[in-house]
């Protein structure tokens, strides 16, 4: 969906829209009991995850200076693969401890904390282009 746009402008509100859904919705999922409730809600949260995290490579690929993209883009991929079989690591231990549907809400609760933080500390996400 992201590459059949080409060139467009607003790669900061997609961002940020896929910033607030992801966790939005996996606070839904946290309470969704039906099965095919809970498919529709995770297609959501899928394109959520997909629009957040390409368009976050696309603008970090964009905005770096060409001398500095390889760095950025290595700190970048270790942050994001090396924590997160970390973070996945710590949420089974809290899934085992106080259960499924409670872990996730506490993580979509966390995770909209932190984009919400994030959005009032760098409210020029919303205008990259």
């Amino acid at each position: 969906m992201i590459a059949s746009l080409g060139r467009f402008r607003w790669k900061g509100r997609l961002l940020t829209t896929g910033m607030l859904a992801l966790p939005v919705l996996l606070i839904i999922f946290s309470f969704v009991r039906s099965t095919p409730l809970a498919l529709v809600v995770l297609a959501m949260a899928g394109w959520a995850f997909m629009a957040l995290f390409n368009m976050l490579n696309t603008l970090i690929q964009s905005t770096v200076p060409d001398d500095l993209r390889g760095r950025v883009l290595a700190v970048y991929s270790l942050s994001f693969f090396g924590l997160v079989p970390v973070g996945s690591l710590l949420a089974g231990s809290a899934a085992s401890i106080v259960g499924e549907p409670l872990t996730v809400l506490a993580s979509g609760i966390l995770l909209l904390l932190f984009a919400l933080g994030l959005l009032w500390r760098a409210p020029q996400i919303r205008a990259l282009e």
